[in-house]
């Protein structure tokens, strides 16, 4: 601005309107302290101002444009940079495992080796009836040879015979049902441990979450020695 004035004191108007010209590209906003410059001055460069007004106008526009246009890539930076980032914490935040089976394992009674192939719903059948089927067998063992001491205890004792056949076909009622329990526990391992091995399946893939590390911060320090400075950092 004051070299401007100088100019116009020398009377070299039109090159002082050109260094108004550039202050004002520079700064569209400027205002010279009207105490600072005679009127003529003031005068040149409101002049000047207004014939630039549509120049400096469309350079506001501009700026404008290029201001949205530098927000909207910073936006659109930021946003890849956070899908960047969560879609980096999911993949570490899980791993890929596979889970190898085994022949022996699918040779197990009690739905084991329908849990190892994932049939959950069958292997929980088989697991509740052969459960039960060994349930029921542990309690007519006890049962039928208790029958049994009574009646030999009872034929012993000189009871009547009638006593005595009572007991007697307990105990062979009891012997029955435990050979039907243990017949059917046998019956239904050997359709769960068929089924398993027919049905075998070699390995399963699944995906599991494992714990990220957590985050670090460092912050960066100066420390003053002897012959200058060391930089470090704390956590």
């Amino acid at each position: 601005m004051y070299f401007g004035a100088s100019e116009l004191f020398l009377g070299r108007e039109a090159a002082a309107r050109e260094t108004f010209e550039a202050l004002l590209l520079e700064d569209r906003l400027y205002e010279p302290d009207p105490l600072s410059f005679p009127q003529n001055v003031l005068e040149l460069f409101i002049d000047t101002r207004a014939a630039l007004r549509e120049r400096l106008n469309k350079n506001a526009e501009e700026e404008a444009k290029a201001a949205a246009a530098r927000r909207q890539k910073e936006a659109a930076e930021k946003k890849a940079a956070a899908e960047r980032v969560a879609l980096l914490e999911r993949l570490a935040g899980e791993e890929r495992v596979t889970e190898t089976h085994s022949r022996v394992v699918a040779a197990l009674p009690f739905g084991i080796g329908q849990f190892q192939n994932g049939e959950k719903t069958l292997g929980a059948v088989f697991l509740g009836s052969q459960a039960a089927f060994v349930v029921g067998s542990a309690i007519t063992f006890p049962l039928y040879f208790d029958a049994l001491s009574r009646r030999n205890a009872e034929f012993q004792a000189g009871d009547p015979q009638k006593k005595t056949a009572v007991y007697q076909a307990r105990a062979q009622n009891l012997y029955v049902t435990n050979v039907g329990f243990v017949a059917a526990f046998a019956i239904t391992a050997g359709l769960g441990i068929f089924q398993a091995e027919y049905n075998f399946v070699p390995e399963k893939s699944f995906t599991r979450k494992r714990p990220l590390p957590p985050t670090v911060g460092v912050v960066p320090v100066v420390y003053p020695t002897g012959g200058g400075a060391t930089v470090g950092g704390t956590f």
